[in-house]
């Protein structure tokens, strides 16, 4: 992991600001429009992660932590609506794979599609890239 972070951290522009936040987003965007006119999250899927993970830990994602990925992912609509920058959000598609066998896995892809879907319909557009290919679904 260290080695893809290393990578990933070399192809950056080296005139890029990284911001590392793993749980409040919402300010950390906050935070950088103030510096900066292109803000990219990257990426929902692992913010969906870290609050799932966030201690305690439980071996089931019960509703209570449900409701607070939702307002999360809420609240970075909420932060983005009427900032003069463009914020890019990135995110994982996890339901076009197969169904998971366990129940915190299946738990986890159904809470990333909802949270998905609140961005999507939040956003000025929406795009899915397959194969390396960026394909616009939004506006269609």
């Amino acid at each position: 992991m260290t080695q893809r972070i290393l990578l990933h951290q070399a192809a950056r522009p080296s005139d890029w600001t990284t911001i590392e936040e793993s749980i409040n987003v919402s300010q950390a965007i906050t935070d950088a429009v103030s510096n900066h006119d292109t803000i990219i999250v990257d990426c929902l899927t692992l913010l969906i992660t870290n609050l799932v993970f966030e201690p305690p830990y439980q071996e089931e994602i019960n509703d209570e932590k449900e409701q607070k990925i939702y307002a999360a992912v809420g609240q970075i609509i909420a932060t983005t609506e009427n900032l003069a920058a463009t914020v890019i959000i990135i995110s994982n598609e996890l339901g076009m794979g197969l169904v998971p066998e366990d129940a915190l896995a299946r738990r986890f892809r159904d809470i990333a599609g909802r949270a998905n879907q609140l961005l999507a319909e939040a956003a000025d557009e929406v795009y899915v890239c397959i194969s390396g290919i960026p394909m616009r679904i939004k506006p269609s």
